[in-house]
């Protein structure tokens, strides 16, 4: 025989219409504590019960026990964000509802998806124009009920949850100026996703109020290429060097090391991100670590699952500050040439090979 709710209420000692709001996620459940929404969950899983979806959608006429993911970014590259969203994922079907993710750009089929499995409420994992355009239009024609993670909100109807980039850019550098370096570089590959863009402007800002010079000579904003990024080096001789995230940072650190460069003896460097990549490294890597997914996560369950909540967007947009975590990779400033020596020994070598070919 099947577990109900009822058998369930009986053996947590509390109503039967509380057990159902509590496992159909009903945002009544927050009446309830969260030991007594922990029990209950607990009870129903060592008990066995399977909360019938079809049914209670058939019931609502929506899905309320689950969420449309839709990513836009589909590089298998992109190894950071991939594992983002997998967290996310993760921390949404810890909260207990499923996941039905889409990817692509072919929107108009996307939500034509979401509609048919008659699910109301929408997590975008997308931050460029005009794709975040077209998102919303669909959006509001369905009537369904979408959150962005992303870094600006652009629509009074959808509100944002991400970590602020320029803040958390900002700190970067004022953690290099506070260890005493005044020559501050930016390894940021080319400007074409607005988080790239955002952090670029919190290192402009973060320069500025520091009175230090930011000019274009301050930044790589290119692909990477080994050889280039090293002689952008050699011109600009920073004791100091901020990337973009741990991917730039590999690259940079590779071909750092090609060229016989320290971190941090010859160069200090930080990262905008982390992973247990970074940290096994030797040294380890000074870093921020983002907010966790869980947390964004949280947040932007909170707008969906809240009623009338539509009506305050704002009160659900939010940027979280990120976390500073001391690795070994920024040291204070270190006044001898090794640098300048390393890095026109390395191009003079660069110059002879392509001599050769």
């Amino acid at each position: 025989m099947s577990v109900t709710q009822k058998d369930i209420a009986k053996a947590a000692h509390i109503e039967q219409s509380s057990v159902s709001r509590i496992l159909r996620n009903d945002p009544r459940m927050n009446e309830l504590s969260e030991d007594v929404r922990a029990s209950v969950r607990r009870i129903a899983a060592e008990m066995g019960y399977q909360t019938n979806i079809s049914a209670a959608t058939i019931r609502k006429g929506i899905n309320t026990s689950t969420i449309a993911a839709i990513t836009v970014d589909v590089n298998p590259y992109n190894y950071s964000y991939q594992s983002y969203l997998f967290q996310s994922i993760r921390a949404v079907n810890q909260a207990g509802y499923g996941v039905r993710v889409y990817c692509g750009t072919d929107f108009e089929q996307i939500f034509r998806e979401i509609n048919a499995n008659q699910i109301q409420y929408v997590i975008c994992y997308c931050n460029k124009e005009p794709d975040c355009s077209r998102l919303a239009g669909i959006a509001r024609r369905y009537g369904m009920k979408m959150i962005f993670n992303d870094s600006i909100q652009r629509f009074l109807d959808f509100p944002v949850v991400d970590s602020d980039n320029v803040l958390n850019m900002g700190k970067m550098v004022d953690y290099l100026h506070d260890l005493g370096h005044r020559r501050i570089a930016f390894a940021c590959g080319e400007c074409v996703h607005e988080t790239t863009i955002l952090r670029y402007r919190g290192f402009l800002e973060g320069m500025k109020r520091h009175g230090l010079r930011c000019g274009p000579r301050q930044v790589f904003r290119k692909n990477f290429n080994a050889v280039e990024f090293l002689d952008f080096l050699r011109s600009t001789l920073p004791t100091a060097l901020c990337c973009v995230d741990p991917s730039v940072a590999i690259l940079t650190e590779s071909a750092l090391l090609r060229a016989g460069v320290r971190i941090p003896e010859d160069i200090s460097m930080i990262v905008y991100g982390d992973g247990s990549f970074l940290f096994e490294r030797t040294p380890r890597f000074t870093c921020l670590r983002e907010v966790p997914a869980e947390k964004t996560v949280q947040a932007m369950l909170k707008y969906l699952f809240t009623k009338g909540s539509e009506q305050h967007t704002s009160d659900f947009t939010c940027f979280f500050e990120a976390k500073f975590i001391k690795g070994e990779s920024a040291i204070p400033p270190c006044d001898h040439p090794k640098l300048k020596e390393k890095l026109d020994v390395n191009f003079i070598n660069n110059k002879r090979i392509l001599r050769h070919e």
